[in-house]
């Protein structure tokens, strides 16, 4: 809350919504980087597998067709 010393002339309602609002912004961020890390080698995993078993497909493809 030191950052709001130069709201000083705001009234103290006030000057408290926008800590809190700047807290719960700070918050959200790293809950959304805590996803983000979590998720990025999962897609980067499935895009790979996905990647593979179409080039998979496209080898075995004219071999189904033989059946």
């Amino acid at each position: 809350m030191s950052d709001n010393i130069a709201n000083a002339s705001l009234p103290l309602p006030l000057v408290l919504l926008l800590d809190v609002a700047s807290q719960l912004a700070s918050a959200v961020a790293l809950v959304l980087g805590y996803i983000l890390a979590i998720n990025a080698p999962i897609i980067a995993t499935t895009c790979v597998a996905v990647a593979t078993l179409e080039r998979l497909l496209q080898t075995q493809a004219p071999l189904l067709q033989l059946l």
